[in-house]
């Protein structure tokens, strides 16, 4: 090869914005400038040969300097804060074997990524949090549902607890009314201890009823999803306690259907219909926000006799 050839080809490699080195036996054979400035850099001497990279990793760089390894190459970050994508390799000709090295400038892709990671890493603490608040909002939701369900036993039974005062004191209340006044009591302590979701919460509904002279009617199929199973469960037995207490009835008739996605749930008695529209407060208004906490909706007939509707969204 001509030295005019050489030269235009010299010129030609240090115009590259990538580096590039040729080394046989040790000795540069052919190297641009920029490979050089990387070299001098990373390990003070511009006159490595390609073998140097081939073990990048394990060589002692200035400071400042560092690697990362790849899959497939090395990542030689600079104390100038350029990043260098490594690679190595051999090619053979007639006078034999050279290695090979070039360095393609990632710097832009390495800042990106990095900024990415950062991104991904604030988003995985901002999901971690989330989670935890859910976590302690799921508690504060269970807490609160509990506290509501005390309230209204401790409602209930002081009411009974009233009605025996009254009845020990002036004997002018009729004795059966009490009787199912208490029995309404008793069944709202059972079931106090028994889970919404719990496999037997139909037979322990059930035997509330049976012990206030209530028979639980049921049609369609009542959803195994738990948020559903749990609502429907509180649903029943907050008319249950209302049919025995106001409506004075014997039936309950329990429906569950799907519409357009939605788990329905309609409930409704045998007793006498209400004189006047319905007073949310107690139980029923738990079981509202509890309903609407969970996206649902509820709604209350009166004037042909109790009836309610809540409607749910069947996940998946």
């Amino acid at each position: 090869m001509s030295t005019d050839l050489l030269y235009s080809l010299k010129q030609g490699l240090d115009g590259m914005p990538d580096g590039v080195c040729f080394s046989k036996d040790g000795k540069p054979v052919l190297i641009n400038a920029k490979m050089k400035k990387i070299m001098q850099t990373a390990f003070d001497s511009g006159d490595c040969d390609a073998s140097v990279f081939e073990k990048l990793c394990d060589i002692k760089l200035k400071d400042g300097c560092r690697t990362e390894k790849n899959k497939d190459s090395v990542l030689l970050l600079l104390s100038d804060g350029s990043a260098w994508n490594i690679k190595t390799g051999t090619i053979t000709d007639n006078s034999g074997i050279y290695n090979e090295c070039t360095a393609y400038d990632v710097t832009e892709l390495y800042i990106k990524s990095l900024e990415l990671k950062n991104r991904n890493d604030r988003i995985e603490a901002t999901n971690k949090k989330i989670r935890q608040y859910s976590k302690e909002m799921d508690s504060m939701i269970r807490d609160r549902e509990l506290l509501d369900a005390k309230i209204r036993i401790h409602d209930d039974v002081g009411r009974a607890l009233l009605s025996l005062r009254s009845y020990l004191y002036r004997q002018d209340k009729d004795r059966d009314s009490l009787v199912k006044l208490w029995r309404v009591t008793i069944s709202v302590l059972r079931r106090e201890t028994i889970s919404d979701t719990s496999d037997d919460w139909r037979e322990a509904l059930s035997e509330a009823a049976e012990a206030v002279d209530v028979a639980l009617h049921y049609s369609g199929r009542i959803s195994d999803e738990p948020l559903i199973k749990q609502i429907s469960a509180s649903a029943i037995r907050e008319c249950l306690t209302n049919t025995v207490k106001h409506a004075e009835g014997h039936n309950i008739y329990v429906n569950a259907s799907s519409d357009n996605g939605n788990y329905v749930i309609k409930i409704k008695n045998d007793g006498k219909a209400p004189d006047k529209p319905i007073e949310e407060t107690g139980g029923l208004n738990t079981l509202r926000k509890n309903v609407e906490r969970h996206c649902g909706q509820m709604s209350i007939e009166w004037e042909n006799g109790f009836e309610l509707t809540i409607k749910l969204n069947v996940k998946g």
